[in-house]
């Protein structure tokens, strides 16, 4: 992956990328221009989807979790 790099999509794992990791739950990911895929983990090892946190363009505080459909 060269940067910088434009983000395409955002969207929850699917069922064949959560498998794929071996985790129960899908987490959110993140897909650039050149079809790279970034996904958060909980841990170095990959032992399960992590959770990104961001500020809303209203200014408040949301998250994506490694639950379906956990976004706030």
């Amino acid at each position: 992956m060269k940067l910088p790099m434009k983000l395409v999509e955002v969207r929850m794992m699917t069922e064949e990328e959560t498998e794929h990791e071996g985790w129960a739950h899908p987490t959110v990911v993140m897909v650039f221009e050149d079809g790279t895929r970034v996904y958060p983990s909980r841990d170095p090892e990959g032992n399960g989807g992590g959770a990104l946190f961001c500020i809303w363009p209203d200014g408040k505080d949301g998250f994506f979790s490694a639950v379906k459909e956990s976004v706030a």
